[in-house]
């Protein structure tokens, strides 16, 4: 009998069932949904701000004052992430790391100082994308490689924060 037929529809929900089951991935699947709820509101904030700023510039010529200090989509790209942040941390510590959580601890340094390294991750990948490979118009569009930088720094995220941040602690049990 064909392997195809051997493993019906059955099999494969119930294989499915397993994998859903598992901690590790049913976290990370969590953890996938509120990073995109993260970065959608994250995406939005960036590109309305560098939307208004290209109309604005057409009109009144703001061009100079933010290239000279720092580029426009950098700015908003801050802006953005720390909206990020802000929607992220709550929804992160109450939901996806809920069981690791000790109640008695405040976990938002921690979370900060990740998010600060894989913020910075993300602004040197979008950077490096629209100023280095100018060449090519697809990758260096900021819209684009605000998505390409984000992927970078979700993995940093999700690593920094199930490891570092919300890990486990391994209390003694009270045996009294």
């Amino acid at each position: 009998m064909p392997y195809s037929k051997r493993l019906g529809k059955f099999h494969l929900l119930q294989l499915a069932r397993k994998y859903i089951k598992n901690r590790r991935l049913k976290k990370l699947i969590k953890f996938g949904v509120v990073g995109a709820t993260a970065f959608g509101v994250s995406y939005f904030v960036f590109s309305t701000l560098c939307k208004l700023y290209l109309i604005a510039n057409n009109n009144i010529g703001l061009d100079n004052l933010f290239i000279s200090l720092i580029p426009f989509y950098l700015l908003f790209s801050v802006i953005g992430d720390i909206t990020g942040l802000i929607v992220g941390f709550p929804i992160n510590k109450k939901w996806t790391f809920k069981q690791q959580v000790n109640h008695e601890k405040n976990y938002f340094f921690g979370y900060a100082l990740v998010y600060t390294f894989s913020f910075l991750l993300n602004q040197f990948v979008l950077y490096a994308l629209v100023e280095w490979f100018k060449a090519f118009d697809y990758i260096s569009d900021p819209y684009i490689s605000k998505i390409i930088a984000t992927i970078f720094s979700a993995a940093s995220n999700f690593l920094g924060t199930n490891f570092l941040v919300f890990k486990k602690s391994h209390v003694p049990l009270n045996n009294n």
